[in-house]
């Protein structure tokens, strides 16, 4: 594990400089068939461009996915174990994520007038609840798991969750058996065993919580995948699940939080220093921000593109983040670590082909998930709106 020591900011600057002047050259160029289509006449060139406009639509929330989860989980590595010795009060800051994002999603229903349906009683208590206790749980572990974990090893274990989402949904009756998914997720599985093994600086209290952070936030998403099939077909969906599990989420850790982070918390540093408070207030608040837009953005790319297409996107974002952590943090990845991240993300990209397959051949409607940073939703999409 870095001791903190060793942390060269300037590739993320030029991740997010060059992300940025890629996705303004997107816009540009999207700006320019926009104005172009307006004058066409022929119907086979129209519908061309308008699925090239499609496709920089796409490419632009992809990158902005990219910068904006790639950003947060480096800046949470960083503001935990790095700056001023690393703030140590996970609680505290899960807390105030989750209240953060169930203030901004009353904001956004209120000033949009998104109808939320409301819940009947067994629904609230037996899936938003449990959800939110999933959730918060699922945020905590993972972010003390990066005080005790390097980045790639933390984005590897997570990698994996596509395997406790398979059990879960044949134990509840989501998802039928079939070999060939089993076959992928043994690969998968053989790739995560690969590219852990002899990892550098291996802390196996850090590879406990990751590893029951991944089965927690998978064992959610199943949960939420109940829940969302008995919402009102009126409700917005999506927001609903972040509408009622936040705060469920705030509560719930509020009092731990308390218990464990309140006498600390009190006599730190963090408290006494007025400019350090301040900086840890922005920093533990910019993070619940950034973890809410972030839902956001995830949302749009569910319902613009297929789960396929975003299930490689998000395999590939992976890589990416590992390669980043090796140029910020210094990590170290022998070379049976780097080929067993090959395997993984093959079998993962397999699996999510195998997927979306099965979506397609058993149901007039497709599911398209995307497993999010604090709150794993799903949409329900026509297929003649999939690309």
């Amino acid at each position: 594990m870095n001791d903190g020591t060793k942390v060269s900011s300037m590739p993320l600057f030029f991740m997010c400089l060059g992300l940025s002047l890629l996705s303004l050259s997107l816009l540009v160029a999207k700006s320019i068939l926009a104005k172009r289509v307006l004058v066409m006449k022929l119907p086979a060139q129209i519908e061309a461009t308008t699925y090239r406009i499609h496709l920089l639509d796409v490419a632009v929330y992809v990158l902005a996915w990219y910068a904006m989860s790639i950003g947060m989980t480096l800046f949470l590595k960083w503001f935990l174990k790095v700056w001023e010795g690393g703030f140590p009060f996970i609680l505290t800051m899960g807390c105030v994520h989750m209240g953060v994002k169930a203030v901004l999603s009353r904001i956004l229903t209120c000033r949009n007038g998104i109808t939320i349906a409301p819940l009947t009683p067994r629904n609230y208590w037996m899936l938003a609840v449990p959800i939110g206790i999933f959730t918060g749980a699922d945020i905590v572990l993972s972010n003390k798991s990066l005080t005790y974990i390097t980045v790639s090893f933390f984005t590897i274990v997570k990698s994996g969750g596509n395997v406790w989402n398979l059990l879960f949904s044949i134990l509840l009756g989501l998802q039928k058996p079939s070999w060939k998914l089993v076959g992928v997720v043994l690969f998968i599985c053989t790739g995560i065993g690969m590219a852990s093994y002899g990892t550098v600086n291996f802390v196996l209290i850090g590879f406990i919580f990751v590893l029951t952070a991944s089965i927690l936030g998978t064992l959610r998403w199943v949960l939420t995948q109940f829940l969302m099939k008995n919402m009102d077909a009126t409700s917005n969906h999506t927001l609903a699940v972040v509408y009622y599990i936040s705060p469920v989420s705030a509560l719930l850790l509020l009092p731990v939080a308390i218990a464990v982070d309140g006498q600390g918390l009190i006599s730190s540093k963090f408290t006494h220093d007025l400019t350090l408070f301040v900086q840890a207030s922005m920093g533990v608040i910019l993070g619940g921000t950034l973890s809410f837009f972030l839902v956001s953005v995830e949302i749009e790319l569910v319902k613009k593109t297929s789960a396929l297409s975003l299930g490689i996107a998000g395999n590939l974002k992976d890589v990416l983040q590992i390669v980043m952590a090796m140029l910020i943090f210094h990590d170290q990845l022998s070379l049976l670590n780097v080929s067993g991240l090959v395997v993984a993300t093959s079998g993962l990209i397999l699996y999510s082909y195998l997927k979306a397959s099965q979506r397609q051949s058993s149901s007039s409607h497709e599911y398209a998930v995307v497993q999010m940073e604090d709150v794993d939703v799903e949409e329900e999409i026509e297929p003649k709106h999939v690309k």
